[in-house]
């Protein structure tokens, strides 16, 4: 099955989405790595920032406890600014992304297939021929 699968996507020019799939799944995965750790840092951070705070400044655990929640909020209002202000990012067209080779499949498929739906003859060759693909990928698929 998975050799079919990769026939097809190697006969459509889609190898450069799938390289571009399997990199951004390995990106992504780093990151998610990345964020626990920086989660985990940043917990005892403000763990260590609230006992100094109180203890060693002398401004007791509720007082301690604003200053850094009010130091979130006004992190989290910048960050809110930065993200708004921020430009979107372009969408990508059909040839950026590798596409365009299967975007042609496509096109010329329903082309034909509505110039067959008036020819009863054709329509009926063009369903011969996919009944025939058909048989040829399960006996490939059989095999193994």
């Amino acid at each position: 099955m998975m050799r079919l699968v990769q026939l097809a996507i190697s006969s459509l020019g889609l190898a450069r989405l799938q390289q571009q799939l399997r990199n951004a799944t390995v990106s992504g995965a780093h990151y998610a790595v990345i964020g626990v750790i920086t989660l985990a840092a940043t917990g005892f951070l403000l763990s260590a920032l609230r006992h100094y705070l109180a203890v060693e400044l002398a401004l007791g655990t509720g007082i301690a406890d604003a200053v850094i929640g009010g130091a979130l909020v006004v992190v989290a209002g910048l960050w809110l600014v930065m993200v708004r202000t921020a430009r979107p990012q372009r969408d990508l067209s059909p040839q950026d992304l590798g596409l365009q080779p299967l975007v042609n499949l496509v096109d010329s498929t329903a082309q034909s297939v509505r110039s067959t739906l008036n020819e009863p003859k054709t329509a009926m060759q063009t369903a011969a021929a996919i009944g025939a693909i058909g048989f040829v990928a399960g006996r490939m698929l059989r095999r193994r």
